[in-house]
């Protein structure tokens, strides 16, 4: 029988690119949240974990990196353009990101200020520590050593932030990757929550 050796929730990734996993922090990019205004708002994430298949990441990376190298070589249009075109299916044009609230702050209520959320009671806290019954949250326990605190993980909260914008910003600001196993599990019940079946109120 075969037993993982996985055990740590989280690691250190050397890659030069984005990980599905990957947990950033001080993410800031600009949106446009009222369609009725011309007027754009930033959004700022203390931290953002991706959810983005890793594939698909690891493909974008691949394929940019080389369309620059052939951007590099000055080969003429004629030449230039097959070459570029096969990798232009493979291309990400944004980032699936899903914020994660230190946990003290999303229980008391208090993790975006001005909505006024309720806080969690002692049950409710319990359980959504446990990740199998409160299906709409995804905690995410402390590691001190890689600088990771105690958060968790509202499964209606998510953006897509341009890739070159999250490229830019996780240079100083990445902070650690949820492990293997507990990033695949991550991305089940993120994946499940979305496709559940549920009935608009009438």
């Amino acid at each position: 029988m075969y037993v993982s050796k996985i055990k740590d929730h989280y690691i250190k990734v050397r890659k030069q690119r984005i990980c599905q996993g990957d947990i950033l922090q001080n993410i800031n990019f600009v949106m446009r949240l009222n369609g009725l205004s011309n007027e754009q708002d930033e959004i700022a994430i203390p931290y953002g974990v991706v959810m983005s298949q890793d594939c698909d990441v690891d493909r974008d990376f691949q394929s940019r990196t080389r369309e620059r190298s052939l951007l590099k070589q000055g080969l003429p249009e004629a030449e230039l353009i097959p070459k570029l075109e096969p990798l232009h299916d493979k291309l990400l044009p944004t980032i699936l990101i899903c914020p994660a609230y230190i946990a003290d702050s999303f229980f008391a209520g208090e993790h975006i200020s001005g909505w006024h959320i309720k806080g969690k009671t002692v049950g409710e806290i319990d359980k959504i520590k446990k990740n199998d019954q409160m299906n709409r949250f995804h905690y995410l326990p402390k590691n001190p050593d890689l600088g990771v605190n105690d958060m968790v993980i509202d499964f209606k909260h998510f953006f897509t932030v341009p890739v070159d914008i999250l490229y830019f910003q996780r240079k100083e600001g990445y902070v650690a990757t949820v492990n293997e196993l507990f990033r695949e599990d991550l991305s089940q019940r993120f994946a499940n929550y979305l496709s559940r079946f549920g009935l608009p109120e009438l």
